[in-house]
């Protein structure tokens, strides 16, 4: 009898349809996905057979979730986030998480990357320009000789420092632990948070959301960046304090923001946000930086294995 993997996400039964090696390999061992993106009952399966959950980012789950279906096993976010499953309601009913850090290093790093072309080639303003018939010539920003600041070093974080090492950016990091091997290897430089705001010129975050950093990128914070300095967020967006970010760019005392992620998604409905993603200063995207089909494909063939590992 089929077993259902329950995603509340398309993007995982998407990927499903789009790679048939995948879709065989849960066929063989007996799974069966089932996208449901609001968890409502009544539902059109048994909730009964559901014995795997993908959570996607976009929706809670937690306890009142979890009691709709009596032989769940295992929960998987699709991508490495966690904040939105209720991990104390996970243990107290004894069912096994399963995430996979790191695996989608490559494509988050890469859009920071293009976040710092764009935002010091002024690309957005200048392509606007040429749409409109306008030939504006202006000086930018060269990247190359710059100081980037990485407010945590973990697996995006060290593939972004990897890659500005390799432009011939200077790179400062911040983090509560340290790679002291990696920070050797490629000349990465440890410092003090204050000192990297100071001396920065792009400033890029790629933290967890914890209670330690909600809200870090705050009113106090931004007042200590050097003057004209870039700000990117492609963490999570309750990372930000994004009225006193948008009063920063507002002012002028930030040159650029460009965010993947928002504390409201999609953010259309709340006027700060309304205001700072309108802003002609800031690139705003609407969290794409996983979506690419190598990342996707990634994940969704480890979330495959853990359901074969599960089912045994």
């Amino acid at each position: 009898m089929a077993k259902i993997v329950l995603t509340t996400t398309p993007s995982f039964s998407n990927t499903i349809v789009r790679s048939p090696d995948l879709a065989e390999f849960l066929d063989e061992h007996s799974w069966r996905v089932v996208l449901d993106e609001r968890l409502n009952p009544p539902f059109s399966f048994n909730p009964e057979e559901v014995a795997a959950m993908v959570a996607g980012a976009l929706l809670p789950v937690g306890k009142k979730e979890f009691s709709l279906f009596p032989n769940l096993k295992v929960v998987m976010p699709f991508g490495v986030g966690l904040e939105h499953i209720d991990i104390p309601a996970l243990e107290e009913r004894g069912i096994a998480l399963k995430f996979f850090p790191g695996i989608n290093k490559h494509s988050v790093a890469e859009l920071t990357m293009a976040f710092i072309f764009t935002l010091a080639r002024n690309i957005v303003p200048f392509a606007n320009d040429m749409r409109e018939g306008k030939w504006k010539r202006t000086s930018a920003t060269q990247v190359s000789g710059k100081t980037l600041g990485i407010v945590g070093l973990g697996n995006i974080g060290k593939e972004v420092a990897k890659m500005a090492r390799n432009l011939g950016m200077r790179v400062l990091a911040n983090d509560i632990v340290y790679d002291e091997d990696f920070l050797k290897s490629i000349g990465v430089e440890k410092s003090e948070l204050e000192t990297l705001l100071q001396k920065s010129d792009f400033i890029t975050f790629h933290v967890p959301l914890t209670d330690l950093t909600k809200q870090i990128v705050n009113e106090k914070l931004l007042s200590l960046l050097k003057p004209g300095a870039y700000v990117i967020n492609t963490s999570r967006g309750e990372v930000t304090d994004e009225k006193a970010l948008l009063a920063a760019v507002e002012s002028g005392w930030v040159a650029g923001v460009a965010l993947d992620v928002f504390s409201e998604e999609p953010p259309f409905n709340n006027e700060i946000l309304k205001r700072l993603i309108s802003h002609p200063k800031v690139i705003a995207m609407p969290h794409i930086a996983t979506f690419t089909p190598e990342t996707q494909y990634a994940v969704a063939k480890k979330i495959c294995e853990e359901l074969v590992n599960h089912g045994k």
